[in-house]
């Protein structure tokens, strides 16, 4: 029988892609082997320290190795590798660890060390792929994640597990290549016995690298198979034990780095990034080199002159009559937050997931005040959260904003998401360093701090009891200011509730809109009220459950039945709205009397554990901030109230108070408290002063008043 010429093609091809895919299992295991073979003394270790026998999981060794590959043929590519040796000690760690989770783009080892000596690896062709869907917070965007399951069967208490994947990144620019920076705490969740940190680099690669806060310091290694090679080692690490109110990059010991791959002729070109091809590591950045950097990046190109001029038009054109520099900046801000809701877009590639960068915004607005005549400065910050000028290592760790003339009340413009007003300062800014820009040189100044006031909560509550003596009626009105409205705004606006707030395409030069804009406008604000509807139902399911964790009850028939004020601008920034629900078991029947659980009305307050009396750490709190309640409890006919002295309390120091009072006027019970942090931070000998405040407030959400029929 005689085969047709494209049945013998087929077949040639066939086996060719069964050689390929052989010669590539054949590599993959070479890999592996090398990776295990070159784990040095570390991944011997087998003993778990005496103090850690009682942990469920202890690591034996970690290993994070990072370097660039230089093929002869092909472009340059990276690689990161990391390693990590456990020892499991209970069985709540064997099924832990029982299945391991790769991304399907790496090179995975897996292989358990028995007790007795054995050692069983995990066959490669028994992972199973599967894949998961990831819906970014911010854009609602889904993206489709593949993933390999190795399943670890037949574990024991007293097993090493030794495991690690390698993730290869290719890059398009064949002259110039970055890493992602690197902020990394030593802790963990669980103890490791040694860690390291290891950069193979290659000729023509710089590397940053800095410890801090306690950690050790990177020293180089002498034998080393490429250009230069660097190692950090830490050693004994306890796990990390959390606490309440701490910014860990400013207490834990850390490491920062990021790579660069670059060219001879590009070195001094790139300077502006910290590149410093002659000092391997880079630790630190000089102020000039902050400025360098500052210059290279504020040109502004074609899209930036274009927005800024669209916004500049609309102030002029909307609002002719402006003669108050401050007036015009915030109109231009507010317009810009409002393009940037509603005409993506008109800023192309410069928005991404996360929004606009500083960089952009500062560099629109700059140019925007420009054309305004507003007086103006740059401003080069560093977040207060994470550090200050001397310990700045990356140029990602940088704030840009715009500082306005004068002492008006608008004095700071930062970059914005939806809810931000002008004037607003990150709170992970207040009190940092900074330098304006002025006169072509940088000048240090420091960010301003907000105060108690400036950052308050306030509640008022009418409940009700029902006939039955079993559930209370609530309707609430809650009040945010400052930073305190951060946590509830997003919650309860949606973009439907102000997208008509720069409603000017009908106004634009007296023009009506056209039949065609009139019908995408129609469809768009369609849109807009199908997302609210379906999300408003998901706001009140949240919020309902936000106030049942608050108040520790049931709720039920819960509503945000009106916003009086969204907060969205400076001169009106309280955030206020009113919701209604019914607590289900607030009252608890005690014979012919009722308990009042009176206490819960002012909501959750902060517990601290005897384990947590004992501080070690400053206290770094968010913000400066205050709490304020008002409980009107109507007192049913027939019944008084008893146990109201209790709840008269004043507490207060310089770190803040707690204050209670209660009278009974007319019909009601009307309680009234306050708690204020009056610092963001504290030195931790003084944490006994925040205790004393903290405690008085919990003691008081669990008190109960005791309703008694008059004619007992």
């Amino acid at each position: 029988m005689t085969r047709p010429i494209w049945f013998l093609i087929l077949l040639f091809v066939a086996a060719d892609l069964h050689a390929q895919q052989e010669s590539s299992t054949d590599w993959q295991e070479l890999r592996r082997q090398q990776i295990w073979d070159a784990g040095g003394e570390a991944f011997e270790l087998s003993e778990v320290p005496e103090q850690w026998l009682e942990e469920s999981v202890v690591v034996l060794a970690d290993l994070y190795r990072y370097n660039y590959v230089v093929p002869k043929v092909g472009e340059v590519y990276s690689e990161e590798l990391i390693r990590r040796r456990v020892k499991l000690l209970d069985k709540a760690a064997v099924e832990a660890y029982s299945e391991l989770h790769f991304s399907e783009e790496t090179l995975v080892g897996v292989r358990v060390e028995k007790a007795a000596g054995e050692v069983i690896y995990i066959d490669p062709k028994s992972a199973i792929e599967y894949s998961e869907e990831l819906v970014l917070e911010d854009s609602g965007k889904q993206l489709e994640l593949g993933y390999h399951k190795y399943a670890v069967s037949n574990l024991e208490e007293g097993d090493i597990l030794d495991f690690f994947y390698q993730e290869k990144l290719e890059y398009d620019n064949g002259y110039f290549q970055i890493s992602e920076p690197v902020t990394q705490v030593l802790a963990s969740d669980v103890p490791i016995v040694k860690q390291i940190l290891r950069f193979e680099l290659p000729e023509q690669t710089s590397l940053n690298f800095g410890s801090y806060n306690g950690a050790s310091k990177i020293y180089e290694l002498e034998d080393c198979a490429l250009h230069r090679c660097f190692e950090h080692v830490d050693t004994m690490r306890a796990a990390f034990e959390e606490d309440i109110w701490d910014y860990v990059y400013r207490s834990e010991p850390m490491v920062k780095f990021q790579l660069f791959r670059h060219s001879s002729d590009l070195a001094m070109v790139l300077s502006y990034l910290f590149v410093d091809p002659d000092t391997l590591p880079k630790s630190s950045v000089k102020k000039d080199e902050i400025q360098r950097y500052f210059e290279e990046l504020m040109s502004p190109d074609y899209n930036a002159k274009l927005m800024a001029k669209d916004i500049a038009s609309y102030v002029e054109r909307e609002h002719p009559d402006l003669r108050s520099a401050e007036e015009k900046a915030t109109k231009a801000y507010y317009y810009f937050r409002h393009k940037l809701l509603f005409d993506e877009e008109a800023f192309g590639e410069e928005l991404t997931e996360e929004g606009i960068s500083d960089v952009y915004f500062s560099t629109v607005m700059k140019l925007t005040l420009e054309r305004l005549q507003v007086p103006h400065e740059y401003v080069i910050a560093i977040p207060s959260a994470t550090g200050n000028f001397e310990e700045l290592l990356l140029h990602q760790e940088l704030i840009y904003l715009i500082e306005l003339a004068g002492d008006g009340e608008v004095k700071y413009l930062f970059n914005f998401d939806p809810y931000t007003n002008a004037g607003d300062i990150y709170h992970t800014m207040e009190g940092g360093e900074a330098y304006r820009v002025f006169g072509g040189e940088l000048h240090p100044m420091t960010l301003p701090v907000s105060t108690a006031e400036d950052n308050v909560s306030k509640e008022y509550k009418l409940m009700q009891l029902d006939e039955d003596m079993q559930r209370v009626k609530v309707m609430r009105r809650t009040e945010h200011s400052g930073h305190n409205r951060e946590n509830d705004i997003s919650v309860v606006l949606y973009a439907e509730d102000f997208h008509k707030e720069f409603d000017v395409s009908s106004k634009r030069k007296g023009k009506r809109m056209s039949r065609k804009k009139r019908k995408r406008q129609a469809a768009y604000e369609a849109m807009l009220r199908e997302q609210a509807e379906a999300m408003g139902k998901d706001r009140d399911t949240y919020m309902q459950d936000e106030v049942a964790a608050e108040m520790r009850s049931g709720i039920e028939d819960f509503s945000l039945t009106k916003v009086i004020s969204d907060g969205r601008y400076h001169d009106s920034p309280t955030l206020s709205y009113v919701t209604e629900f019914d607590l289900t078991d607030y009252v608890q029947k005690a014979g012919n009397n009722y308990l009042v659980d009176i206490g819960r009305a002012i909501g959750g307050q902060v517990e601290i554990l005897e384990s947590g009396k004992e501080r070690k750490k400053d206290v770094r709190m968010p913000y400066a901030r205050s709490f304020e309640n008002e409980v009107k409890f109507q007192i049913p006919k027939g019944y008084r109230v008893e146990g109201v002295e209790a709840l008269n309390v004043a507490v207060k120091n310089e770190t803040g108070g707690f204050s209670a009072t209660a009278v009974e006027e007319e019909d009601f019970l009307i309680v009234r408290t306050r708690k204020h942090y009056d610092k963001a931070f504290v030195e931790k000998e003084k944490w006994p002063l925040i205790l004393d405040f903290l405690e008085a407030a919990y003691d008081f959400s669990q008190q109960k008043v005791v309703l008694k029929p008059l004619d007992n």
